[in-house]
């Protein structure tokens, strides 16, 4: 690799100069040091369908320090995996591989991320579970990673760890939607005795191009919120919105899922206090609340959808939040009750 000029090349948020200095940081001695240093690389070199001039040449060193580090493989080959799938909630979509091959400036990345295969094979058997599953995700999310499809369907099945489970699964789908005839069989004898393997098997079987029922939608999207849920690589706490938006398009799948999600985190506890409003939104807009009536509107009951009366319903739950949500809706739950 010849020694870029990395004052010439470019990220989502300008001049590459740092990413050098950036990417060392990932290999940090504490965890929330790498941690900080992952999210603050993702901002600048991950964007839905989108690579950098930058893109190829930090690719290449992620695949080296993936392959040498003593520390901070598992936040290395996040980073990588995410960069060479453009995003994860973008590379979900049905055209996103078409996509990823045809941009100009993808093709550096992917090869890199290629070459990084065999370093996520060999974590597969890593004793943390926090690197077992990044490297089972990154193995969904590059050219190749079919290789690797009888480790990834043994931990999706067998793994002591449910979010290692879940995210093999997740993975078993991408490598099902890339043709893996076995990926698909493999998928459907993933055991679902909890909640979050629920939500991992359909966002799998979703990802794998497959139709799912209402039923399955909500059960599914309902996992994610549940005490269990969100708590993988593919889906963090803070990005499972992005992963539901991106997973379910249709409107009215979305009015089938946008009550589930407030159920199941009011079943959780509704906790943090700080997640709260963030459901009431999301549950919103998946409704369609946030496109069909103004801010500030409070309409008729006989103006909604079915999803849409659905999930008012399940925000009577929640009634603190209500106060705050402005698309629609009467101001508090017991205004709600009359409403409907």
């Amino acid at each position: 690799m010849t020694t870029p000029d990395w004052k010439r090349l470019v990220h989502a948020q300008g001049p590459a100069t740092r990413v050098p200095t950036q990417l060392k940081k990932l290999t940090a001695t504490t965890p929330e040091a790498r941690e900080a240093a992952f999210y603050q690389l993702r901002e600048a070199l991950v964007a839905p369908g989108e690579w950098f001039t930058a893109s190829g040449p930090a690719a290449e060193l992620l695949a080296q320090q993936a392959a040498s580090a003593k520390v901070g493989r598992d936040v290395t080959l996040r980073l990588l995996g995410e960069m060479a799938a453009g995003d994860p909630n973008w590379f979900v979509g049905a055209d996103a591989a078409k996509l990823r091959s045809a941009h100009k400036l993808s093709a550096d990345t992917v090869r890199a991320a290629t070459d990084a295969i065999p370093s996520a094979v060999s974590m597969l058997g890593h004793g943390e579970p926090e690197a077992r599953a990044a490297a089972a995700f990154f193995l969904g999310l590059v050219p190749g990673g079919s290789a690797a499809l009888a480790k990834v369907g043994d931990l999706a099945s067998r793994d002591p760890s449910v979010v290692v489970r879940a995210t093999a699964t997740v993975t078993l789908g991408l490598l099902a939607r890339a043709g893996e005839k076995e990926a698909s069989a493999r998928l459907a004898s993933v055991p679902r005795d909890e909640p979050l393997m629920t939500a991992a098997h359909w966002a799998a079987r979703i990802a794998s191009g497959a139709q799912t029922t209402p039923d399955e939608d909500a059960a599914g999207a309902a996992g994610w919120f549940s005490k269990e849920g969100a708590a993988t690589p593919w889906c963090s706490v803070g990005s499972s919105a992005r992963w539901i938006t991106s997973l379910v398009t249709e409107p009215q799948r979305r009015g089938v899922v946008a009550p589930a999600i407030v159920k199941s985190f009011v079943a959780a506890g509704g906790e943090p206090q700080s997640r709260r409003r963030a459901i009431g939104e999301l549950a919103l807009d998946l409704a369609g609340f946030k496109k069909k009536f103004a801010e500030l509107d409070v309409v008729g009951a006989d103006q909604l959808d079915d999803g849409q009366r659905a999930t008012a319903a399940a925000l009577m739950a929640m009634p603190d939040v209500v106060l705050a949500l402005r698309w629609g809706l009467p101001g508090s739950a017991r205004c709600i009750g009359k409403w409907l």
